[in-house]
C-alpha cells in the first residue's frame, strides 16, 4: 500500500520504487535480528510493543509525508513492525 501511495500521490518512478525495495530488504535483515535479540533479552512482549510502535509511527509518517524521501523511513519502520 505504501508503494501505491508513493506512485499515485507523490509521483514515484521506477528508480524510486527500486530504492524502496532496497530499503525494505536491508531493514528486514536488521529488524529480524533486532526483534530476535530484543525478544531473547527483554521478552517477547517488549519486542511486540516496539514492533507495534514502529508500525504506528510508520503509518503516521506516511500520512503526513510531504515528499518521497520520508517514505524510505516509512518502509524501514514498517519492516520493523512486520519482523517484530
Amino acid at each position: 500500500f505504501y508503494t501505491l501511495f508513493a506512485i499515485q500521490k507523490l509521483g514515484a518512478g521506477e528508480v524510486t520504487v527500486a530504492l524502496f525495495t532496497q530499503v525494505v530488504m536491508g531493514s528486514k535483515t536488521v529488524a529480524f535480528l533486532l526483534a530476535g535479540w530484543l525478544g531473547d533479552h527483554r521478552g517477547n512482549r517488549t519486542a511486540l510493543l516496539w514492533a507495534t510502535l514502529a508500525g504506528t509511527v510508520a503509518a503516521a509518517l506516511a500520512w503526513i509525508s510531504p515528499s518521497l524521501g520520508w517514505l524510505s523511513l516509512v518502509f524501514a519502520l514498517n519492516e520493523v513492525a512486520i519482523q517484530g
